[in-house]
């Protein structure tokens, strides 16, 4: 969640193309450390918390590199996220976390 906020939330680009509300898709230094940082938080929980050598901890991880990617935009980002949730959200039990039922 916190991920998703900084990269939809993130400042307003100062040089805008045309497009008044769609902000750039560059990600500001101030916005890649704290994903950096939140990054850090998802790669620590991954390494501790799933199995080794798994199919699961091994594709989440492969995620949480495509996340700290810095040629990736921030849309390429958000798409990553949705590739996420998608993929690991019931393995996880993010749906339960949520709030939510399962599909």
């Amino acid at each position: 969640r916190r991920i998703e906020r900084l990269l939809l939330f993130q400042p307003k680009s100062l040089v805008n193309h045309g497009d008044e509300d769609r902000p750039s898709d560059v990600i500001p230094p101030l916005t890649s450390g704290l994903l950096v940082l939140s990054l850090t938080h998802l790669r620590k929980y991954a390494l501790r918390s799933l199995p080794a050598r798994s199919q699961l901890r091994e594709g989440f991880l492969e995620d949480v590199r495509d996340l700290e990617d810095p040629s990736l935009g921030r849309w390429e980002k958000l798409r990553v996220l949705d590739r996420m949730w998608k993929n690991w959200a019931n393995e996880l039990g993010w749906h339960q976390m949520a709030g939510e039922s399962t599909p």
